[in-house]
């Protein structure tokens, strides 16, 4: 075949073109293309086109690529690499959706023969996810596995998942669809301590909001030794201090309560998974609340704490409720307090069928006659009423001294695994929780005869109870008649106490009380604020077994002396952790006792109007400040209050001595004699020598393991501490996690 000189000098020019590509001089191969355009030739200007877009992309020069590229299309519209090269170069110059469009094209429109048919799809894909990449956000909740999602949202409450519904929609429908993250349809509002149902605390924790409001309470632990009885601590029984000591210093209740939309919404979210309902504030809820409870099985719930139910006004719309739990018995813990919808039939009912009853709070139920309750249990020929009841919360009850009377062991009905017991009458706790239509203190004044026989033989296992006002409301008489102000009987069955409360009986003798701990060996919590007629002689009867004690509670008992209270702070030093003295005989002596025999799990000492001291009060502080030292000799705490360890002054004095010796047999180290005018520069010497003696002290004191601790000191209105006083004991405390709560009178 005769080749043409021009075609000749075109397809060198070809080849030359490809060899400065391959080489990457793309100058020169765009010269040598722009020349080959200029020559008449058969060979198509096609791959010239696409040779020159390929070299302008190399070199970025992306406008002058497109417009090759584009002639290329034009020329040969089922060439997929004009449709490749095209696309590439509109998404450098982030025509993103244009570059797609092409690729999109060119899958349609190109020659699916062509070996390189397929790249178009491979890069279509690839451009495709990057887009979608790009558009999504992040999203912390679906960008993580699914496991560590349902971790993390477990910690949240009800009311926060409630809030975290509203972010956006899919959100809504994954939190919604989540069954186990409403098992526990709880609404615990903040400062609503004193009006959850103490049995019901989620947590074995203090609130901090309700002592401490800038320090927390959530490691708070017993550190005393193992008793044989109950930790205390564990059960919730133990709460007792924190719900009603503190309760005269809360507000009223205002917050609006939970609407029942809400709440009827949170149980069709749990279903099946449905594990436990408690709303202190039950104001909102009405026969919405109790058909969405028996409209399903909720063959997990366990835990139901409904209070202040006032919006069902009859009793026959919460009876289905009551048959479902009867039927179930699934039950471990049931509160109806505040409600005036339980009646005699009910709790009697209760008590036959569910068996697996542990925690039962019936408190403020006007309904409830617990004499007739109990003389119908009596007439059935199985006495094991509540046979697995553990704790109950008998509060604000007319009639509730019966449990403990003598007519209760005449029955012979017991409570053989009950531990807690609380019977206490709370007005305060009343005014915030009560009902509108019935005062149980107003009734009770109307009651003409109100003295009852004690005897807790009912409760042969009783370990913690609470008998706050109740002596108050009904005073306690022997079975012969005498009244029991003096002496308890000894036929009268006393139990052995870890935790007893008896605040605000004013009506009871010295003698009462010692009689009622005599059995208490190891008692850990003793409350009995606001008894005043408590005497000298009751220190002396419980000295002896205070070792264990953890929370004393001795407010207005005027009648101790400053010495017994020494006495008894001193003796049960080793385990206290609160101890309340205020409006009592203390003084800067029971300061000073405290300060040599400080706690070290000491977590609140009030001494509000008392005569302590400024003095006493910067001796608590260094007490409290040295119990984070030790001393690196012997390694052990810093005696009481004192910046000083026995061991450094005996190993000081000793040096000290051997340097004196030393110099008198040294004639030549004797100092000499100096003038007069010297002598003024002795003092500066004497200075410097006393400084390097601090020094050295401070170099043998370190650090000790001991967790600091939240500890709270309460000194308000003591006319014999000033402010100065406060200040300087504040600044001794810095570096630790103690607080001086001060108000001056």
């Amino acid at each position: 075949m005769i080749e043409y000189p021009e075609e000749k000098k075109f397809n060198d020019l070809i080849i030359a073109g490809k060899r400065c590509l391959k080489a990457h001089k793309y100058n020169n191969s765009i010269e040598i293309f722009t020349e080959l355009l200029g020559i008449k030739s058969s060979y198509s200007k096609t791959k010239v086109y696409g040779y020159r877009a390929f070299a302008f992309y190399n070199l970025k020069s992306y406008d002058k690529a497109l417009k090759d590229a584009q002639k290329t299309l034009l020329l040969d519209s089922k060439n997929p690499n004009a449709y490749w090269l095209t696309s590439k170069i509109m998404w450098e110059l982030c025509n993103k959706p244009g570059a797609i469009s092409v690729l999109q094209s060119g899958i349609l429109n190109s020659d699916k023969t062509n070996p390189n048919y397929n790249s178009l799809k491979g890069l279509l894909g690839l451009y495709t996810s990057e887009m979608l990449t790009k558009k999504k956000k992040l999203d912390p909740l679906f960008d993580i596995p699914i496991e560590i999602t349902f971790f993390i949202l477990e910690y949240f409450s009800i009311t926060e998942l409630i809030s975290l519904k509203r972010v956006c929609k899919s959100w809504k429908n994954f939190i919604d669809s989540s069954q186990i993250l409403w098992k526990d349809v709880t609404f615990l509002q903040q400062n609503t301590s004193t009006l959850t149902p103490r049995t019901f605390f989620i947590k074995d924790t203090l609130n901090s909001n309700l002592i401490l409001k800038d320090h927390s309470e959530t490691s708070y632990k017993m550190s005393f030794l193992e008793n044989t009885t109950t930790n205390c601590f564990k059960n919730n029984c133990y709460n007792l201090y924190f719900a009603d000591n503190f309760i005269d210093n809360q507000k009223f209740f205002k917050k609006q309560p939970i609407s029942e939309k809400i709440i009827t919404s949170s149980i069709n979210n749990a279903s099946s998974q449905l594990a436990s309902i408690i709303i202190p504030d039950s104001r909102n809820l009405g026969s919405g609340f109790i058909s969405a409870l028996t409209k399903k099985s909720h063959p997990r719930l366990s835990t139901f704490c409904v209070s202040r139910l006032s919006k069902i006004t009859e009793t026959s719309k919460i009876l289905p409720l009551i048959r479902n739990f009867l039927h179930t018995n699934h039950l471990t813990k049931l509160c109806f307090s505040y409600n005036s919808l339980i009646t005699s039939e009910i709790v009697y009912n209760i008590g036959l069928h569910c068996t697996n009853l542990k925690t039962l709070d019936l408190s403020c139920t006007p309904n409830v006659d617990w004499g007739l309750v109990l003389t119908q249990t009596a007439k059935h020929s199985n006495k094991e009423w509540f046979k697995e009841l553990q704790e109950l919360y008998v509060e604000n009850q007319l009639h509730n001294y019966i449990l403990v009377s003598n007519n209760m062991s005449q029955l012979g009905i017991n409570f053989k695994k009950l531990k807690t017991l609380s019977l206490a009458w709370n007005i305060n706790k009343y005014r915030l929780m009560g009902l509108s239509t019935f005062n149980p203190f107003t009734e009770a004044e109307k009651i003409n005869y109100r003295i009852f026989e004690l005897n807790f033989a009912a409760f042969p296992n009783l370990i913690h109870a609470c008998l706050d006002g109740l002596f108050e409301i009904y005073t306690p008489v022997l079975s012969f008649g005498l009244t029991s102000t003096d002496v308890v009987n000894s036929n009268t069955y006393i139990p052995n106490f870890c935790l007893f409360s008896c605040a605000s009986s004013n009506n009871l003798s010295n003698n009462f009380f010692i009689s009622m701990l005599q059995h208490s060996k190891k008692l850990k919590y003793l409350n009995l604020a606001k008894s005043r007629n408590i005497q000298n002689s009751f220190i002396e009867s419980i000295l002896h077994f205070s070792s264990f004690l953890t929370v004393l509670n001795l407010t207005e008992c005027v009648g101790l002396s400053a010495s017994d209270l020494n006495l008894l702070i001193q003796q049960c030093s080793q385990h206290l952790e609160i101890l309340e003295l205020a409006s009592t005989n203390a003084d800067d002596s029971t300061q000073l006792t405290l300060a040599k025999f400080m706690p070290k799990c000491i977590r609140k000492i009030n001494l509000d109007q008392t005569l302590s001291t400024g003095s006493g009060l910067l001796a608590i502080s260094k007490a409290i400040k040295n119990m984070y030292y030790l001393c690196s000799k012997c390694n052990s705490i810093l005696s009481d209050f004192e910046n000083y360890c026995n061991c450094l002054e005996s190993i000081q004095a000793y040096q000290e001595n051997k340097i004196k010796d030393l110099d008198i047999l040294n004639l030549e180290s004797r100092t000499p004699k100096r003038k007069f005018s010297e002598l003024g520069k002795l003092k500066v010497q004497n200075t410097q020598n006393i400084n390097n003696k601090n020094h050295v002290q401070s170099s043998n004191i370190q650090r000790s393991n001991i967790t600091i601790k939240n500890i709270l000191i309460s000194v308000k209105n003591c006319n014999y501490i000033s402010l100065e006083a406060v200040e300087n004991s504040r600044e001794q405390l810095k570096g630790t996690l103690t607080k001086i709560l001060y108000q001056f009178c």
